[in-house]
């Protein structure tokens, strides 16, 4: 059904949890998440506890940046769902990481990854948050299985060269930042890092090709 069809159903019961929840949605699909916030807020004033309606919630306040509002509902329908949402977890992950919270965010990621062991963007999140934290190894872990799972996915190609490169390993880290190029022939960053990784190895014919 479409916004207008549940808008009518309002005009014959303004206080439908169901269809202030519809309306909601639809609205969060549109891109209009000030719309969605006012109908997922009618729809708890019925339902307090109602789940698909905090998430509502918290997938607007995503939209609009506002990260302890996101948190807080997108928690809420995490803990109360009845499936687990590999999602949910991603867009929590991102939210704490917005406010600084790294051990919060690691641990959203790993749950996504629990849920959803291919979800190769949420290895990769893990992995940043991973290497905030100083736990190099296992950050490098979590890009190659990024990698492993999508051999086309762009960034850890050129996190991966990055950690290569400071950690001396040039060789390893032309290897990765190759491959990076090769996907994004036009990135400038990976263009960079590439020729310098070739400079850094001494070897500049190759260093001025890759710039």
């Amino acid at each position: 059904m479409s916004i207008a069809s549940f808008r009518k159903a309002l005009q014959l019961a303004p206080d439908s949890q169901y269809a202030n929840l519809c309306l909601g949605i639809l609205y969060n699909r549109s891109n209009d998440p000030q719309q969605a916030i006012e109908h997922f807020s009618k729809s708890l004033e019925k339902g307090p506890e109602n789940a698909p309606a905090h998430e509502g919630l918290g997938r607007a306040y995503y939209q609009l940046k506002q990260w302890d509002k996101a948190i807080e509902h997108l928690q809420f329908a995490r803990d109360k769902l009845d499936h687990k949402s590999a999602e949910v977890n991603d867009l929590l992950g991102f939210s704490y990481y917005q406010l600084g919270k790294i051990e919060e965010a690691a641990g959203s990621y790993l749950n996504a990854i629990e849920i959803d062991p291919d979800r190769y963007a949420s290895h990769f999140n893990l992995g940043s948050m991973l290497l905030k934290k100083g736990q190099k190894d296992r950050a490098i872990e979590q890009y190659k299985k990024a990698i492993e799972i999508n051999p086309s996915y762009f960034d850890p190609y050129l996190q991966l060269g990055r950690i290569f490169g400071k950690d001396g390993l040039l060789d390893d880290s032309i290897s990765m930042f190759k491959a990076a190029v090769a996907i994004k022939p036009e990135d400038a960053t990976a263009l960079n890092n590439f020729g310098y990784s070739y400079y850094l190895n001494r070897n500049y014919q190759e260093a001025l090709a890759g710039c």
